[in-house]
C-alpha cells in the first residue's frame, strides 16, 4: 500500500493507539472499474479505505475526524475527488460517510469477502 500513496494516520490517547486510517493518493483498476472511471482520470482520485477505533472509544467522532483528515491530506494533494467503499450492514460507517458528503455511486459484490460494497464519491 504505502508504494501506491499510501498512508496510514493513526490517533492516540495518553500513549494508547485508539484508531487508524488508511488512505491513497493513487487508485487502481481495482477501484477505478467499480465506480466507471476512465483509467487517464485515475491521477484524479484519492481512496480512503479501512478504518478502525477501539470499542472503547467509539461514539465519540472518532471516524469522523478521521475521514476529515483524510480528505483535507487529498486535498492537500490536489485530488479532485475521493473515493470511499463501505459494507452496508456497516450502519455507522455509512451514516460518517454521507455525513461528510458523500454520494452513493455503485454496489459490486466482493467474490473474496463474500459480500457486497457499496462505493461512494466526494467531489472536492
Amino acid at each position: 500500500m504505502m508504494q501506491n500513496g499510501g498512508r496510514i494516520i493513526v490517533v492516540f490517547f495518553k500513549e494508547r493507539l485508539v484508531a487508524w486510517a488508511a488512505l491513497t493518493t493513487r487508485i487502481t483498476d481495482k477501484s477505478g472499474k467499480p465506480n466507471k472511471i476512465k483509467r487517464k482520470d485515475y491521477n484524479k482520485y484519492g481512496f480512503i479505505m479501512a478504518a478502525a477505533v477501539s470499542k472503547r472509544y467509539r461514539g465519540n467522532g472518532i471516524q469522523k475526524f478521521l475521514i476529515k483528515k483524510r480528505i483535507e491530506y487529498l486535498k492537500k494533494h490536489n485530488k479532485k475527488y475521493v473515493l470511499n467503499c463501505v459494507n452496508p450492514k456497516n450502519q455507522y460507517s455509512v451514516a460518517n460517510t454521507l455525513a461528510s458528503g458523500f454520494k452513493y455511486n455503485a454496489v459490486e459484490y466482493n467474490k473474496k469477502l463474500k459480500k457486497y460494497i457499496n462505493h461512494y464519491i466526494l467531489k472536492l
